[in-house]
């Protein structure tokens, strides 16, 4: 049985030879020494970096990045070698730092020195060198401002001491032995023998996971009792070699840090890859939406022909992240086989694709414009307000909720329609990318499988039928308000009704009917009625007798209000186009054969 660490065990061998248990560092500070450990520069050397601004300027940015050894810090002294802290590698206290923890963690650097030159480094002249210095503590003239924390980047004759040749094979034994349980035993991970750790030994960096700390978050962490198996600290009970535990923070860290497999959000962050050759890139498809790409889906996906490049090995993993403070949060894990994904994906644009308003809308949107219409809709600036904005009022998580369903072809999150009735109700608004939502809900949690993506002509669902007259009727008092030059109202019929009539159809609709009649006669006086009693005919014969409109709508009765109102008006939106276009070819005075509609 695979399971994610496994898939992140397997994705650490892919990648290039690194150093183990090293990460990338920023350092404030340089130290200079000599070949035999003496000083080379009395004082420290700022260390800066010039960069341009976005207008073009230059500025120097305080601290450079090297990969140098790591670990994990429990909450007592630890030291790192052959960098550290100010307070680790010269013993300096600021003001916010305790003299006696700085006098310790002084100590322990210089016993960790001392344990490298005297074990592994006994050949090494950079490990020698600094032994030399740490017996001889040389007075170093303090700069104007430091802290205690600040990293040192150490040098050893013109030579960064981190590249010294013993230095990586020590570090390795030293972790090892230091977060190791002394015990061996098989992996539950990789499934071989071997030597087992008590805690891994590297974080998650802290900036990479949205809620995580900022120096870092454990992928595995029972540092308490309560969370441990019979009440024990560590890794017991969840037995774990010393190379996957290597592994697992350098596979995240590794794919974190590749913006091309990565996407945040405020929540969450998703990052994703894919055991096998092949061209398929999922979440660029379910971002851009592009309708040849999803053509060609379609057309891969029904005939079982696999995209150029593809292996039937190939393997699509992905993983939904964040934190709580110094642990990582997996709120969602996904492994298919990449036939499987492209079958879900390919249902995801199905079960999403609807007939649009306009003329230059699309049928499929991108999920994180899916996402972003489950939020306020800002009538003044005319678009959604974006995620993140807490005015926006979006489900936490939805645009990581939605990738989930995309991908697993699950159902729609339960929420999902109550969430969006509320908010079309409040906002009195309804586009294609709300209709979408609603769809899928309608089809995966409601089985309205028959549902269509445009107008059912058949549908005889009194609610579909009651929010497709609703926009006959809300078209008619538009067009009779308009005709001959006239103005639009001020509130119309939906701008007055639309929110009741998704809880209450009955009420709504009668209201329609009464207003109806004046809305006829005065555009048979006017222009002609352009078939609009005929539409309405057609539409009320839907209505088998016994099945009466609800007082109160069901969530998937309102929905289905909701889905016949989109649906009719896109319907005649088009047929309002077509008819434009037929008076454009037989000259401005033919008689239109469609109702023209609501611009």
């Amino acid at each position: 049985m695979r399971t994610m660490y496994g898939e992140l065990v397997d994705y650490a061998a892919t990648l290039p030879d690194v150093k183990p248990y090293h990460q990338e560092t920023r350092f404030t500070w340089l130290l200079q020494l000599g070949a035999d450990g003496s000083l080379a520069a009395r004082e420290l050397t700022e260390l800066t970096t010039s960069t341009s601004d976005r207008k073009g300027r230059s500025k120097l940015v305080v601290g450079v990045w090297h990969s140098t050894p790591s670990v994990v810090r429990s909450s007592g002294v630890e030291a790192l070698v052959p960098y550290d802290g100010l307070g680790y590698v010269l013993g300096w206290c600021d003001e916010s730092s305790k003299p006696d923890r700085v006098a310790d963690s002084h100590q322990a650097y210089r016993d960790l020195v001392i344990e490298w030159a005297t074990h592994e480094g006994v050949d090494d002249p950079i490990a020698q060198a600094l032994q030399s210095f740490v017996h001889q503590s040389p007075e170093i003239q303090r700069p104007e401002r430091w802290t205690s924390k600040d990293n040192v980047l150490v040098q050893v004759d013109g030579v960064n001491a981190h590249a010294a040749p013993s230095l990586v094979g020590y570090w390795v034994r030293h972790v090892e032995e230091r977060k190791g349980s002394g015990e061996h035993g098989t992996c539950l991970i990789c499934g071989r023998s071997g030597a087992l750790i008590e805690t891994i030994p590297q974080m998650v960096k802290g900036p990479y996971v949205p809620g995580g700390q900022s120096s870092g978050v454990a992928p595995i962490s029972i540092n308490a009792a309560p969370f441990g198996f019979d009440l024990t600290v560590g890794l017991v009970h969840v037995p774990i070699c010393t190379a996957c535990a290597r592994s697992i923070p350098l596979a995240l860290n590794s794919l974190l840090s590749d913006e091309r497999r990565v996407r945040r959000s405020k929540d969450a962050a998703t990052t994703w890859w894919i055991a096998g050759e092949t061209q398929f890139d999922v979440f660029t498809l379910l971002d851009q939406a592009r309708e040849e790409d999803i053509a060609s889906l379609f057309d891969s996906v029904g005939s079982g022909v696999a995209s150029q490049g593809q292996m039937d090995v190939a393997r699509f993993n992905s993983l939904v992240i964040s934190g709580n403070g110094p642990r990582l949060v997996v709120n969602d894990w996904t492994s298919l086989p990449l036939d499987e994904l492209r079958a879900n994906v390919a249902g995801w644009f199905y079960d999403t694709e609807v007939e649009p308003l306009g003329q230059g809308g699309h049928r499929h949107q991108s999920l994180w414009l899916l996402a972003t219409a489950t939020g306020r809709f800002d009538v003044d600036r005319g678009r959604y307000l974006p995620l993140g904005d807490t005015a926006g009022h979006h489900p936490h998580g939805i645009q990581e909720s939605l990738g989930t369903v995309a991908l697993h072809g699950s159902p729609a999150p339960s929420f999902l329609a109550s969430h969006l009735l509320q908010r079309i109700r409040a906002d009195h608004h309804v586009d294609d990318q709300r209709a979408a939502l609603l769809q899928l809900a309608l089809r995966r949690n409601y089985r309205k499988g028959t549902l269509m993506p445009g107008l059912d002509l058949t549908c005889t669902d009194p609610c579909y039928v009651a929010g497709r007259l609703f926009a006959i009727y809300a078209d008619l008092q538009y067009a009779a308000a308009t005709a001959d030059g006239g103005t639009a109202p001020n509130a119309t019929f939906a701008d007055k009704h639309l929110a009741g009539a998704i809880a209450d159809p009955r009420t709504a609709i009668t209201a329609g009917e009464k207003q109806a009649a004046a809305w006829l006669n005065k555009l048979r006086r006017r222009k002609g009625d352009y078939f609009y009693q005929r539409d309405i005919d057609q539409v009320v014969s839907l209505l088998q007798p016994g099945r009466t409109l609800p007082v109160r709508a069901s969530t998937e009765e309102q929905a289905m209000f909701v889905m016949g109102y989109h649906h009719e008006r896109a319907h005649r939106s088009h047929e309002r186009e077509a008819a434009r276009q037929q008076r454009l070819l037989l000259g401005a005075d033919a008689e239109p054969t469609t109702s023209p509609t609501q611009n």
